[in-house]
């Protein structure tokens, strides 16, 4: 930047005999520069949607089972689950159907009383 002065022991440019578009042409350039402010929540499926089938995640908020008492009910027999993959992947994507983890719900609440 041409017009700025430095002093000894000065960290902040000199303004005296300098070209105040200088100040304004670096301010152009520092604003280009910087990444523009955008934030974007993660979508998720919402709890009173009633879906169909549900990650492991979503069983945990929307039933309070955690993944391995969810594994436990599919080989029971008291559950249903698919995953999801490709032909030959390692991994993959473990759906829940939600209305087979209800249905074994309501029959521990009946047992129950």
């Amino acid at each position: 930047m041409s017009g700025l002065k430095r002093t000894a022991g000065d960290r902040q440019p000199s303004r005296t005999n300098c070209n105040p578009n200088d100040f304004q042409d670096e301010m152009r350039i520092s604003k280009s520069r910087r990444q523009p402010d955008l934030t974007t929540a993660r979508v998720a499926a919402s709890p009173i949607n009633g879906a169909e089938w549900c990650d492991s995640p979503g069983a945990k908020e929307l039933f309070g089972l955690k993944r391995s008492m969810l594994y436990e009910l599919l080989a029971r027999g008291a559950s249903a689950g698919c995953s999801l993959r490709k032909r030959g992947a390692v991994k993959g994507k473990r759906l829940w159907n939600c209305d087979s983890i209800r249905r074994y719900l309501q029959s521990q609440m009946e047992a129950g009383q």
